[in-house]
């Protein structure tokens, strides 16, 4: 029980601190923390604990329930005898086993899910998908998109992993790099190396970029200047033209906002903008823009956010289907097709049946 108490007592030191610290300092203090200390604290927070809070309360219930069940009896019975007695010491005892089972027991599940998380961390697919899309003109036809997102560049990567990242990206040899939004974690302090590795994406026709929450969490000014001052293709609000053996095709970014009615207007802006007689794709980092793109009728949109859930059982029971309405994978509404990423990186140190992955988008005429 001792390891258990110890366990709990470190979990809330760690928070003390953190508080203490201030959100100006946070950075500072975890900097001092390994890596696998921090998943742990993150896996038991967000993960065990509740869980545990939750069975701790059962048992509660379960031994208060049976304390009273046994006193009642206890006064009906006109004499207990030794047998009883003898039961109930045994009865006792076992309570006693199952109090200590369930002290022990989620720590040394946060202990054994934090090595599994730290085996996993920095690994990612490359997922090629053969996309049939409405309406794509014949130019268009083998057009290849390598679809990144969330790489969120903080605490939860590396900079052998970013360099894995870079290296199979441009190893696709793609026409374009789509970015959908969460470039970095939280801190504008990882800019400088995030905005590094994102120039360092190879396509023939370059990489496109646009924001997502996290990348607004800290500094928005800061992030939105540093895309401005590097002069790189960041879409915000905005669109560019490319071309494909002399065929057009149009990029259009949207602004992050939770607000889905926010993000219907700005869907709406960008495509009354639109060429009219230029094949359009849509960059908008929260899924739920799709609904606002179908009614725009834009024919693509590639959007990020949702880490397919993170912790996922399969493709529909997920953490992830507790928020959104597109999770991960391919979704159609009439004619609009969207594709949302699992992400790459990482904002939680922990994937379960949601693989990071960078997509190898091949479009075609449907």
């Amino acid at each position: 029980m001792w390891a258990s108490h110890l366990f709990f007592a470190l979990q809330s030191v760690y928070v003390i601190i953190l508080v203490l610290a201030g959100p100006e300092h946070m950075q500072e203090v975890a900097a001092w923390i390994p890596v696998w200390v921090q998943a742990m604290i993150y896996i038991w927070h967000l993960v065990f604990l509740p869980a545990a809070l939750a069975l701790w309360l059962l048992v509660a219930l379960a031994g208060a329930s049976g304390y009273f069940i046994h006193k009642f009896r206890a006064q009906q019975a006109e004499a207990i005898d030794t047998t009883a007695s003898g039961a109930s010491d045994k009865e006792f005892s076992r309570r006693d086993m199952l109090l200590a089972s369930v002290a022990i027991v989620p720590p040394l599940m946060t202990m054994s899910t934090t090595g599994y998380s730290q085996a996993t961390l920095w690994q990612f697919r490359v997922s090629k998908m053969r996309l049939p899309v409405a309406g794509l003109p014949a130019g268009l036809e083998g057009f290849r998109i390598a679809h990144v997102s969330d790489l969120h560049v903080g605490r939860w990567s590396t900079r052998a992993f970013l360099d894995r990242v870079v290296d199979a990206t441009n190893s696709l040899d793609a026409d374009v790099v789509a970015f959908t939004g969460d470039l970095i974690d939280i801190s504008t302090d990882d800019l400088p190396l995030a905005v590094e590795t994102f120039k360092r994406l190879r396509a023939k026709q370059g990489a496109l970029i646009i924001e997502g929450n996290h990348d607004l969490i800290h500094d928005p000014r800061a992030f939105r200047s540093a895309m401005a001052n590097e002069r790189l293709s960041f879409l915000r609000g905005s669109s560019v033209t490319l071309k494909h053996r002399r065929t057009p095709i149009e990029f259009m970014g949207i602004p992050w906002s939770r607000s889905e009615q926010q993000m219907r207007l700005d869907v709406l802006a960008v495509a009354a903008n639109r060429n009219i007689d230029v094949f359009p794709i849509l960059l908008a980092h929260h899924p739920h823009a799709f609904d606002a793109a179908v009614d725009a009728k834009l024919p693509l949109t590639l959007s990020g956010h949702t880490h397919a859930g993170q912790l996922a059982l399969n493709h529909t029971i997920n953490a992830g289907s507790m928020l959104f309405r597109y999770v991960s994978g391919i979704y159609q509404q009439g004619t609009s097709r969207l594709l949302v990423s699992n992400g790459t990186g990482n904002w939680f140190p922990l994937r379960i049946g949601a693989p990071a992955e960078i997509i190898d988008i091949t479009l075609t005429r449907a």
